[in-house]
């Protein structure tokens, strides 16, 4: 090849410090760019002219479409590609993590509004292991503990703010507590303070990131060095 071999590289060693390497040793590349990195061209993937389906293929393949690109920073040829099989597939991902995120929701809050989870400091445990337990869908949703009466988010840490508000909610009863006479009122308001509900749950999804998300489904980037590959050749 008068142009010189190209490297065909994964998609996790092509760091721009990578691929300046390859070009500086003599190379071109051909690299599947990073699943975040397809963000970038998400008007692209989103605009339906330019794409088109690549021919020669065996008969009975889901069909792929490929539209050319130019990455405007460096100069590389790219090609959008997208595929409806791969498509179907990351959406049936994306929506089983999100069913499990949702009955980890459900069942989280429920341990709360019914008093067995009542400790902010545990609560919050209980997110941080909910969303590591979900991570494919733990970032599309926003989850806060927030004060039942007022909304207010509780914090996230260890501190006193959040100790003395459950001390105060569960009902560390001072009034009466010196009284004699008044021993039976207090244990019987302490009780009734101890079963309140002082917290709930509070979760919003990020429908904008999903719905980018799932415009991106189905969806991959080609990246080379190359400029005179015809697009089928280099798919």
């Amino acid at each position: 090849d008068p142009d010189g071999p190209i490297v065909i590289m994964d998609g996790g060693l092509s760091s721009p410090d990578n691929l300046k390497s390859v070009r500086e040793a003599g190379f071109h590349y051909l690299v599947n760019d990073s699943r975040r990195l397809r963000k970038r061209y998400i008007d692209a993937f989103r605009d339906q002219a330019g794409f088109y389906e690549v021919t020669g293929r065996k008969e009975r393949t889901t069909p792929v479409f490929i539209k050319p690109w130019i990455d405007p920073d460096t100069g590389d040829r790219l090609l959008l590609c997208k595929s409806d099989q791969r498509g179907e597939k990351e959406k049936a991902i994306l929506s089983r993590a999100e069913e499990k995120m949702m009955e980890g929701i459900e069942s989280l809050s429920t341990r709360i509004e019914t008093g067995r989870l009542k400790d902010p400091v545990k609560i919050q445990q209980a997110i941080g292991r909910l969303r590591a337990k979900n991570p494919r869908a733990a970032r599309f949703y926003v989850i806060e503990l927030v004060e039942k009466d007022t909304g207010a988010k509780v914090g996230t840490g260890t501190g006193k703010n959040e100790n003395k508000q459950d001390g105060a909610c569960n009902g560390e009863d001072k009034a009466g507590s010196d009284s004699k006479k008044n021993k039976s009122k207090s244990k019987t308001k302490t009780k009734n303070k101890q079963n309140k509900v002082c917290y709930r749950l509070h979760f919003k999804r990020k429908d904008e990131q999903i719905q980018m998300e799932e415009d991106l489904h189905g969806t991959y980037v080609l990246r080379t060095s190359r400029q005179n590959v015809e697009p089928e050749r280099l798919w």
